[in-house]
């Protein structure tokens, strides 16, 4: 069954006494409870998995902005002044904007940008706030972020705190209604995404400004989300691997018109097809190729080429006929999303093609007849 990832942002304060742990953790239980009360109509084909961030108790700071970005909802309790609540309330307003839950006297220090948006009334019923206060005290029970909600802490929310679980209700609803829209900020923020700039600055033309003695080309591969934490699958990949930037040296070894060749064409594949006729052994090459692109495109590894491209007599351009030349990876670069380590991303590719003729010897392609020579 499909998972939705609810994550709760919420204070905690700086007091380590153990009551005041136990108590964060019982207001946090009372939220997750209400969170699972909530039904919104996603639900009926949902599992839930609820989680709260919390620096100051085990989460690492990427880590929890990864939780805060890639959470499908998130829920931001403002109870009191806390910049750590604030930040991460502002990361998500990068995507969209969380479900509100505010103390009263919080309501008018809210940033102007949250103008306009649907807020819940933050307050704990007598009868609830004096079953945690209970509970907290009774340090023999065990408590931690991933305990189970305590019968008692339950059965005191179900009677008393029908109105946060109502307009809890109807907020997850509209949030659901509205999934998928971006915020305001986040469409500011695309704008200047980091990846957009940076793919532009790549296409720019690298090559064209350098002068260069080898050929060269920077691949591109866009990746559509990465299903694996160690690896990429080939369902993860968006289109075909191609070469975005190049030299003219790198034309001429693979024989096309630099000029006149449509960049978006120049795919693995088409320079494939393009070399094979002028390759010696283009089946050994081929092979050595799937394994360099399973390594270093799929599995994010290194790995350096077996097989050298010894090129033919055959080949249209002079200088090339005879020489070989062995692709080597000089750099990678990973641009995740700005806003989203889940959403579409790249990586770029930095290839050389050193010549390394001198190391296995220029060979002049002669056509001889050869005779079979039975034996006695």
């Amino acid at each position: 069954m499909p998972e939705e990832r609810i994550v709760v942002m919420m204070p905690f304060g700086s007091n380590r006494e153990l009551r005041i742990v136990r108590r964060s953790m019982l207001e946090y239980l009372r939220i997750k409870h209400i969170i699972q009360r909530s039904e919104s109509p996603s639900d009926r084909n949902l599992t839930l998995s609820i989680k709260v961030v919390n620096i100051q108790n085990g989460n690492i700071p990427s880590e929890a902005i990864s939780e805060i970005l890639q959470a499908d909802t998130t829920i931001c309790l403002l109870t009191e002044h806390n910049l750590n609540v604030v930040f991460e309330l502002a990361i998500r307003c990068l995507r969209d904007v969380p479900i509100l839950i505010v103390e009263e006297e919080l309501r008018h220090q809210l940033p102007i940008y949250l103008a306009g948006q649907a807020i819940i009334r933050y307050e704990i019923p007598e009868k609830v706030l004096q079953t945690i206060d209970r509970l907290a005290e009774e340090t023999d029970q065990e408590l931690n972020w991933e305990t189970a909600v305590p019968s008692e802490l339950a059965q005191s929310v179900d009677l008393h705190d029908r109105e946060l679980l109502s307009k809890l209700r109807q907020a997850r609803h509209d949030h659901d209604r509205l999934r998928g829209r971006r915020s305001p900020i986040r469409e500011q923020m695309l704008r200047y995404s980091t990846d957009e700039a940076i793919a532009s600055v790549v296409k720019r033309g690298l090559y064209k400004r350098w002068e260069t003695y080898y050929p060269c080309s920077t691949v591109e591969v866009q990746w559509k989300s990465r299903s694996d934490v160690s690896r990429y699958s080939e369902n993860d990949i968006n289109g075909a691997a191609r070469v975005i930037d190049f030299n003219n040296r790198f034309s001429d070894l693979y024989d096309f018109e630099a000029n006149v060749c449509d960049q978006s064409s120049l795919t693995l594949g088409f320079l494939l097809d393009r070399i094979r006729p002028y390759l010696e052994d283009p089946a050994a090459f081929e092979k050595d190729q799937d394994r360099l692109t399973r390594r270093i495109v799929f599995e994010q590894g290194y790995a350096q080429t077996r097989v050298a491209m010894r090129i033919s007599e055959d080949h249209p351009i002079e200088a090339m006929r005879g020489r070989s030349f062995l692709p080597c990876l000089v750099g990678k670069d990973l641009h995740l999303h700005a806003l989203n380590p889940a959403l579409p991303h790249r990586i770029y590719l930095i290839i050389l093609y050193a010549d390394v003729t001198s190391l296995t010897g220029r060979r002049r392609y002669r056509r001889k007849e050869t005779r079979n020579v039975s034996a006695g």
